[in-house]
């Protein structure tokens, strides 16, 4: 039989060892805390910093040009959303399945590959670039509330490593008090990646159906369920009221607040069902488009007249408004950006990618995540967007001259968007050299037309996802892609053809439509453009004589 003074030793060891053990928990715990508490702060100070009203928010978005980072956190919602009016400057340069419709998946569409082209060289010191680091190799570039579909979501455009994709999750918070468990995204990995280390994601949470979609003005994100928080702006995708009902056909119902009854859920918007679209899938719309071109990630010696050009002759064709993505631009061009910006004509947003993302690791400074991300951010604004480079544009050959005439009778119920063959335009010897407008004097086209090198143009309510050459995914299955006949529009492309895919370059017709049909006009709006880029001081540096395929 055991004495009590044995029972009591065994009892006081066993108790010291667990209180230790409760003692050790308890400090770990509080360290934890303490960490999430001031990574959580961190994100609501720069929210409290930057969050204005819907109104002022859906301003800020047009016409505005960005700048550097001041600090982690609210620098970068500054930058990124263009709400920092302290400094203009911009220093100088040297999946996956997803519920995309009622009845099921999307057919994914693979598009041919291409070779990458040169990529710019520069970095170093730029941390996280004008990303959000949630964990090393997972970045977040932006949010955007979807409610197209019977369910509504948050997407989030993602740069990930693979790794990461595979093995990590985003969870998203809602604040909701009948929700109150953070849901895990659905993955959903872009189309051309080309098997880089890095690539761009959409990560998609559904929204709870206690949450009106509309009230959502930003989003907490964490890795892990309740790990760490990272807060992100929401922006809306739905176009105005009075034309929406060209571009839905589900209708938004919302559940009420069964446990406040004095406080229900308010709607502010309905979006018109199947019932209420007068016009039938092959009539067109019968309201005036909105234009629009959202412009691959600007980096290197690029021209200050070229960009002018690109800007004022598309104006010309029918562009209302330009998006572009500043990876790296000397401070020249960054100039001539902010005097259109300042116009309400363009908009800057920052694209510098993060320190860990060398440029061999990413598909062309990370391209296709920024086509992603302007195609959300002009959802609500515009009808029609394009999606090109500043060498290239959408010229109408037929009767048509503006880009509303030749679509507006195009866009129907049934159509998400258009396709269009591309022909190269290069500068030969018989060109004049010290000629002010490449556009004009560059009349020689490859004669066969590129069926791979396809830019489109397309309404972004109807997109699910763009490719760089193509549609990936419309948003509902029965909305079609249509090839455009190169006698009536195709793509002019300003730069050396290259012999590849099926493209034959020893053999040249003479094409003058720019000249015919846009050279006085142009010529106009060019030269006051320059002139008064010289009277701001913004060209004095620059000769008006140059090599028309040079930089500045």
């Amino acid at each position: 039989m055991i004495g009590p003074s044995w029972i009591r030793r065994l009892v006081y060891r066993k108790l010291v060892s667990f209180l230790f053990l409760l003692y050790l928990s308890l400090i770990l715990l509080f360290i934890i805390n303490i960490d999430q508490k001031e990574i959580t702060s961190r994100s609501q100070e720069s929210m409290s910093v930057i969050f204005f009203s819907p109104t002022d928010q859906t301003a800020a978005g047009l016409g505005t040009m960005t700048n550097n980072r001041t600090d982690r956190l609210r620098g970068q919602f500054l930058r990124q959303f263009g709400l920092n009016k302290s400094s203009h400057r911009i220093p100088n340069a040297v999946s996956n399945s997803l519920e995309l419709s009622k009845g099921g998946t999307l057919k994914f569409l693979e598009p041919t590959p291409l070779e990458e082209p040169e990529v710019y060289e520069n970095s170093g010191g730029r941390g996280t670039g004008d990303f959000f680091g949630l964990g090393k190799e997972t970045h977040l570039y932006s949010a955007f509330v979807d409610d197209r579909k019977e369910k509504a979501y948050i997407r989030i455009m993602t740069l990930n490593s693979q790794g990461a994709a595979r093995t990590s999750g985003i969870y998203c918070h809602f604040n909701d008090p009948l929700f109150s468990s953070p849901r895990k995204a659905e993955k959903y990995q872009l189309c051309e990646n080309h098997g880089k280390k890095f690539g761009g994601y959409i990560y998609s949470c559904h929204v709870p159906d206690t949450v009106e979609p509309g009230s959502i003005q930003s989003i907490d994100l964490t890795l892990t369920k309740y790990g760490p928080k990272i807060a992100l702006p929401v922006f809306s995708t739905r176009p105005h009221e009075d034309r929406i009902h060209f571009l839905s056909s589900y209708p938004r119902v919302f559940k009420t607040n069964p446990y406040n009854v004095n406080n229900p859920f308010q709607v502010p918007y309905t979006p018109a069902g199947p019932q209420q679209i007068s016009s039938t899938a092959s009539t067109p719309f019968h309201v005036p488009l909105s234009f629009a071109i959202c412009v691959s990630p600007l980096f290197g010696n690029i021209s200050a007249f070229r960009l002018v050009e690109f800007i004022e002759l598309s104006r010309i064709l029918g562009a209302e408004h330009f998006y572009f993505y500043n990876h790296s631009l000397p401070d020249v061009v960054s100039d001539v950006l902010r005097v259109y910006a300042d116009t309400g004509l363009v908009t800057v947003l920052p694209w510098r990618l993060p320190d860990v993302v060398a440029p061999r690791d990413v598909w062309y400074h990370g391209q296709l995540l920024a086509n992603n991300d302007c195609l959300y951010r002009v959802m609500s604004r515009h009808d029609l967007v394009s999606f090109n480079d500043i060498d290239e544009y959408i010229v109408p050959h037929g009767n048509s001259t503006t880009w509303r005439q030749a679509f507006s009778d195009l866009l129907k119920n049934d159509i998400c968007g258009f396709s269009f063959q591309s022909a190269f335009f290069h500068q030969g010897p018989d060109h004049p050299r010290d000629a002010q407008l490449l556009t004009t004097a560059v009349t020689a086209r490859s004669r066969r037309f590129s069926q791979v090198r396809t830019k489109v143009m397309l309404c972004p309510w109807r997109v699910f996802e763009v490719g760089i050459h193509h549609i990936s995914k419309q948003n509902r299955e029965e909305w079609q892609t249509v090839k455009i006949d190169p006698s009536d529009v195709y793509l002019h492309h300003y730069r050396k053809c290259s012999s590849d895919y099926g493209m034959v370059c020893d053999r040249w017709d003479r094409d003058t439509t720019i000249t015919d049909r846009y050279s006085t006009q142009l010529t106009a709006s060019f030269d006051a453009s320059v002139q008064d880029l010289y009277k701001k001081g913004i060209l004095t540096n620059v000769t008006k004589n140059f090599h028309l395929m040079d930089g500045v």
